[in-house]
């Protein structure tokens, strides 16, 4: 009588090592792609918080009745939400920069935080014409030292910021015109969108 055969499933070393030789290659090409990904959705998080952040000193200014500001710092990349100047009348103090000073602030909000991963700083990436006037130190509200000041009727001075990734030149204005309508554009090469 015929000895049964016995057929053993899996799989051979060398087809082993063929999948783990087609898994790393994926992987190789797909991980710049993801790191590029990652980069985009970091400043275009942060555009998108601080249209969030206009949104939300308009609508302070008008349930308070008073005016709200946005004040800009550039050299340690963040901004503050403020719904007092404080005793100085001063949006923009030094003092008040530093969180320090006595304007009353609402919230504060740093680029250089772990939600957008050292993705983001205050720039013009690769954009290579402004929306409105000169670049500037990429805060356009000149006439207010880097303030965007809203007052109770919800309405402003017309200017942009500007945000950039450092590592792709991704770049976004979020702004404001005169009217109070916040605005977010990203550059996508050749104008802003």
């Amino acid at each position: 009588m015929p000895v049964p055969q016995q057929h053993n499933g899996g799989f051979t070393l060398l087809e082993m090592m063929v999948v783990i030789a087609i898994i790393a290659i994926s992987v190789s090409l797909a991980v710049p792609n993801l790191m590029v990904w990652f980069d985009n959705l970091s400043v275009k998080s942060a555009a998108r918080d601080l249209y969030s952040a206009m949104q939300e000193a308009r609508m302070i200014a008008v349930e308070q009745n008073t005016s709200v500001a946005i004040v800009f710092d550039t050299t340690n990349s963040r901004y503050y939400i403020c719904s007092d100047p404080g005793a100085d009348g001063n949006w923009g103090a030094a003092a008040d920069m530093t969180g320090s000073g006595d304007n009353v602030i609402e919230r504060r909000v740093s680029l250089l935080s772990s939600a957008y991963k050292n993705r983001v700083q205050f720039g013009n990436g690769n954009a290579t014409t402004p929306v409105g006037a000169a670049f500037g130190d990429f805060i356009t509200y000149a006439s207010t030292n880097n303030v965007l000041v809203v007052n109770s009727r919800g309405i402003g001075d017309a200017g942009y910021v500007y945000l950039t990734n450092p590592n792709n030149g991704t770049a976004y204005a979020v702004g404001t015109r005169t009217s109070g309508l916040v605005i977010l554009l990203k550059w996508n090469g050749t104008t802003w969108q």
